[in-house]
């Protein structure tokens, strides 16, 4: 007869959690979360390629024409409505560059990638903003 492995014998057993290639902004989050949810398990994280960890100023470089727009004016200090208006589109489109960029950058709130953008000396593309009265 087989013998059943239960928590009373001398065998331990694990789970086994792998957090591969997690933005590094969430990968500690990650690893927080799934430690309170299963204390028993041994979590590995397994790090992302390192095109993705080049530094801040490729995280910078990486970010599309339209991102770079939005985080110009939030360097400004502008709004996701007044954002809309300056690119001639809507609010909700701002919501989700704003949440790209804020994953680009590993960064958690607007106002830290603002910071970010700031001490490197980010340079927007004065050309694509639009102003309209």
């Amino acid at each position: 007869m087989k013998e059943q492995v239960t928590p009373d014998t001398d065998e331990d057993i694990r789970t086994r959690i792998i957090i591969a290639n997690a933005n590094p902004a969430f990968r500690n989050d990650m690893r927080q979360i799934i430690e309170l949810l299963h204390p028993e398990a041994e979590v590995i994280v397994i790090a992302p390629p390192p095109e993705q960890t080049a530094g801040p100023e490729a995280a910078l470089e990486r970010l599309s024409g339209r991102q770079r727009d939005v985080l110009e004016l939030l360097v400004e200090g502008h709004t996701n409505k007044t954002i809309a208006r300056r690119l001639s589109i809507s609010p909700s489109t701002v919501r989700v560059h704003v949440s790209a960029l804020l994953r680009a950058l590993g960064v958690r709130t607007r106002t830290a990638a603002a910071a970010f953008a700031m001490a490197r000396k980010f340079q927007p593309r004065r050309a694509a903003v639009r102003t309209y009265p």
